[in-house]
């Protein structure tokens, strides 16, 4: 029987908690590589990374580019829809 393979389909690494930051204020250093050490360990195969602001999107796309078993969406919030439009960049 082949071994079971997890998806975790919505990891927000892109919020300030993993960067250490909690309430505005830095606490501990950025521990992304941490988690991703933790989620290998048991058995995760395959993370999908959010975001739901444009600059979180971006964040997301970096992210993803560091290990081949990431991936992510590119969105936005429906309630931030404007700040595609502001942005000037093209629709894609």
């Amino acid at each position: 029987m082949a071994a079971l393979k997890m998806i975790d389909i919505a990891v927000n690494f892109t919020d300030g908690m993993f960067k250490g930051i909690y309430n505005g204020k830095q606490y501990q250093a950025l521990d992304i590589q941490a988690v991703l050490v933790r989620a290998w360990s048991v058995g995760v195969d395959r993370i999908i990374v959010t975001g739901e602001l444009l600059e979180e999107s971006k964040e997301a796309l970096a992210i993803t580019e560091t290990d081949g078993r990431l991936f992510c969406t590119v969105g936005v919030h429906p309630t931030r829809c404007k700040e595609f439009e502001d942005s000037g960049e093209p629709a894609r």
